[in-house]
């Protein structure tokens, strides 16, 4: 079975070609990414015409691939998705040289997540009870905030591990600031941004990075730059660790996440000091109730920018059977 699958970001966008015989045999063979946040792709079908042109000979034409899958960074209604972070609607139904399916990124990562070879790779970071049928939360920041949860469902066979993947758009729901010092930034936040509210991602994210180290410092950079200075400015590393830290607390809370939370995303793949520190590590179990149940939670870091390619090539195989 020949698959293209796509990961669609609020910046770049990454093909694959994969060639697979079945769930234990999930061949990435060629691979590109290319900055999708040009003024020259404004729409699904102007990004497959960049992709052809700019893919090598590696790739097969578009008419051979027995399926496409293409994983956006956004809500997905049928066919179709407005994701927030980037500037054009995407409309898979005005594609005609080929078959293609639309899934959430975070869909993606979560069917990624149910590789073994993926599971295998991931790092702990923090101790736990796990619970081997309990829901498995799915957290990423990168351009925007990622979350899915791996549901337990008896219903899909050995391959699914009995996990479902639920999507979600929790990086939209609002974040609680707490104390003088959240306070003060959310005003900057709010100043800054016109937004009339703090939501998750609007903090929690690469432009988020941006915006916590100017409050505190007064400098405007871009986040690879800031990361790079995290030991000249640790205020920024913790501060932003333990945003990030509370919404992947109160993810899973919200879906009971016994199974683990499996932290993911460009951000943490790039720069891990964030999710391993103290600041992090010590928020995620300061709720002030169920603190037992978080306690209990392991959380893993998967460090594979490509899961969510892998994810499609999967979700691609369950689609064919």
């Amino acid at each position: 079975m020949k698959i293209l699958a796509a990961d669609i970001g609020g910046t770049n966008s990454r093909f694959a070609h994969f060639d697979v015989k079945d769930f234990t045999d999930i061949r990435l063979n060629h691979f590109t990414s290319f900055n999708s946040n040009q003024e020259s792709i404004n729409s699904i079908t102007d990004l497959i015409q960049h992709f052809n042109h700019v893919k090598s000979d590696e790739f097969s034409e578009l008419s051979d691939y027995d399926i496409a899958v293409f994983a956006v960074a956004g809500p997905i209604r049928g066919q179709k998705c407005i994701p927030p972070n980037i500037n054009w609607e995407i409309d898979v139904t005005s594609v005609k040289d080929m078959e293609l399916c639309l899934i959430n990124d975070f869909v993606a990562q979560a069917y990624g997540c149910l590789l073994p070879k993926i599971a295998a790779s991931m790092e702990q970071i923090k101790e736990g009870d796990k619970v081997p049928e309990g829901t498995i939360a799915i957290v990423g920041a990168g351009t925007g905030l990622g979350h899915c949860a791996l549901v337990p469902y008896d219903g899909l066979g050995q391959y699914a591990k009995r996990h479902i993947p639920v999507p979600s758009e929790g990086g939209h729901v609002e974040l609680a600031l707490i104390g003088d010092e959240e306070k003060a930034l959310e005003k900057f936040a709010l100043k800054k941004t016109k937004k009339s509210s703090v939501f998750n991602e609007l903090l929690v994210s690469g432009n988020g990075l941006s915006l916590i180290h100017e409050f505190l410092t007064g400098e405007t950079l871009e986040p690879k730059d800031i990361a790079a200075k995290f030991n000249e400015t640790p205020q920024t590393l913790d501060l932003f660790s333990k945003l990030y830290s509370r919404a992947c607390r109160n993810y899973c809370l919200s879906v009971y996440a016994t199974g683990g939370l499996i932290i993911s995303g460009g951000i943490a793949a790039k720069h891990p000091q964030i999710v391993k520190s103290s600041a992090f590590l010590e928020e995620f179990t300061s709720s002030p109730s169920q603190v037992n149940i978080l306690a209990q939670i392991p959380i893993f870091h998967n460090k594979q920018e490509d899961i969510g390619l892998l994810g499609c090539a999967y979700y691609s195989l369950m689609m064919s059977q």
